[in-house]
């Protein structure tokens, strides 16, 4: 399991499978890539489907989190 622990401005990310130590990023980075991630993962799946793109929860999505600058 990945746990995520947001102190001030940093997030801290451990994971239960290994012993080393949590790796910790700015809140903002972790927010950009995951915005990112999303997008990508959208755009492949309405790739890989037909009419995805044209479900209005994509639309939400997609406008809800849109990717930063």
């Amino acid at each position: 399991m990945l746990r995520f622990s947001r102190r001030f401005n940093w997030v801290e990310i451990r994971a239960d499978w290994t012993d080393e130590p949590p790796l910790t990023v700015r809140h903002s980075e972790l927010r950009h890539e995951a915005r990112d991630f999303l997008q990508d993962v959208l755009a492949d799946l309405a790739d890989m489907h037909d009419g995805l793109a044209d479900n209005p929860t994509v639309w939400e999505l997609q406008s809800r989190f849109p990717r930063e600058p």
